[in-house]
């Protein structure tokens, strides 16, 4: 249906299959690569180290340094805070993130770039990116895990 979503959605949609490239690692159904990458989110200039080192935790192979799984994008808006840590409050600084190439670290995954975005495109992406919300309510997580 060419009327599901609107002009902005798709626009974003035309710059996360395009210029912006996000689909390089979401892809799929799921939106996701399933794979590990650095953003360089949690990344200490002052100290040159990462709060969490990610991936490298479990593997303790360099290139995992700062590498934290790829989300799936379906229902993505209604899930923040966002990145392993909750630093971004919005998909907005998600997006910025991104726009900006990431945090400059020794890790940085090649697939990140700055993707030179007016703010207009942005928005396009974030709308983008609110049509792959479904309508089902959402699941509420226990308060706690059974014993």
């Amino acid at each position: 249906d060419r009327n599901a979503v609107g002009p902005e959605a798709k626009k974003g949609n035309e710059l996360f299959f395009g210029r912006a490239a996000c689909h390089t690692c979401h892809l799929g159904e799921s939106f996701t690569d399933g794979k590990f990458h650095n953003l360089g989110v949690g990344w200490d200039d002052a100290s040159r180290a990462f709060r969490d080192v990610g991936r490298y935790g479990v593997t303790k192979q360099e290139v995992d340094l700062g590498a934290f799984k790829t989300p799936t994008l379906r229902d993505v808006s209604r899930h923040a805070p966002y990145m392993h840590d909750g630093s971004a409050g919005t998909l907005r600084e998600v997006v910025d993130l991104y726009n900006r190439g990431g945090t400059k670290n020794p890790q940085l995954s090649a697939k990140i770039f700055p993707l030179g975005l007016t703010g207009g495109e942005v928005d396009a992406l974030v709308a983008f990116m609110k049509a792959l919300d479904s309508d089902l309510p959402i699941e509420e997580p226990p308060a706690a895990f059974p014993r």
